[in-house]
């Protein structure tokens, strides 16, 4: 419990100072997920599977995966965050935005989620 307390720690850490140096995503990544963490099996693997797609470039398919992963669990606000991060990555900011409020909404203490809010937020706005 301790070291995935660490990791979740580090990674929100790293994102913050990229979304800090950068003034926006530099390399926005989605969250991985194992079955331990009290999720559904089959939403943790299409979210993998989705990673998969992601990491190919395949961004469109990437976020099929991860809506179908969210929607098998309505607890599963990684799904929702990679939501964002796919949308991001197809430059459908205010479809990210959305995304990461229904994350926040289910977690809201993630940093995460707040730091990636506001870098959409003043890029939606930028492009208005």
């Amino acid at each position: 419990m301790k070291a995935r307390l660490v990791r979740w720690v580090a990674a929100a850490a790293m994102i913050i100072l990229s979304l800090l140096l950068s003034g926006f995503v530099v390399e926005l990544k989605p969250l991985i997920v194992t079955e331990g963490e009290g999720i559904s099996k089959r939403a943790v693997q299409i979210n993998n599977h989705g990673i998969k797609r992601y990491e190919e470039g395949k961004f469109h398919e990437a976020l099929s995966a991860f809506v179908a992963a969210s929607e098998l669990d309505q607890a599963f606000w990684q799904a929702h965050y990679n939501c964002a991060v796919a949308s991001t990555a197809l430059g459908k900011f205010e479809e990210a935005l959305r995304h990461l409020k229904h994350s926040g909404e289910i977690h809201s203490e993630n940093p995460l989620i707040g730091a990636l809010y506001t870098s959409l937020l003043q890029k939606v706005k930028g492009n208005a």
